[in-house]
């Protein structure tokens, strides 16, 4: 189950969106799972062809035969330049974390990502 809402103006989109879902495998070697969270992201336009952008997104996914529960969370700011009608160039620093109640698999991650794009 997804339920979302969007809003697109003139320098701002904005969209907000809840999810649940329940995940039952054939085969009983895979262990079923259910999840809970949210996802929340705002673009504004700074310039005709400059956007900035802000992403935070939580999950919470319990494993039913395992005792497992895991807490994932994603933070994303992003900058995009369009140079030309096909050419787009972002950079985005994103963090991600996992909190998970089965030792050494949870982390902590940062980075720093540069795309240079070609659109048609």
């Amino acid at each position: 189950i997804e339920l979302g809402y969007q809003y697109t103006g003139e320098r701002i989109t904005f969209q907000a969106r809840p999810q649940m879902q329940k995940i039952r495998y054939e085969d009983p070697l895979t262990p079923d799972q259910q999840s809970h969270g949210g996802y929340f992201q705002l673009d504004y336009k700074v310039m005709p062809r400059t956007t900035f952008s802000f992403l935070a997104a939580q999950d919470t996914r319990e494993f039913d035969d395992l005792s497992r529960t895991d807490k994932d969370f994603t933070a994303n700011i992003g900058l995009k330049h369009e140079f030309t009608r096909h050419w787009v160039g972002r950079v985005d620093l994103q963090h991600r974390k996992r909190d998970s109640s089965i030792a050494l698999q949870s982390y902590n991650e940062n980075a720093i990502i540069f795309a240079f794009s070609y659109v048609r």
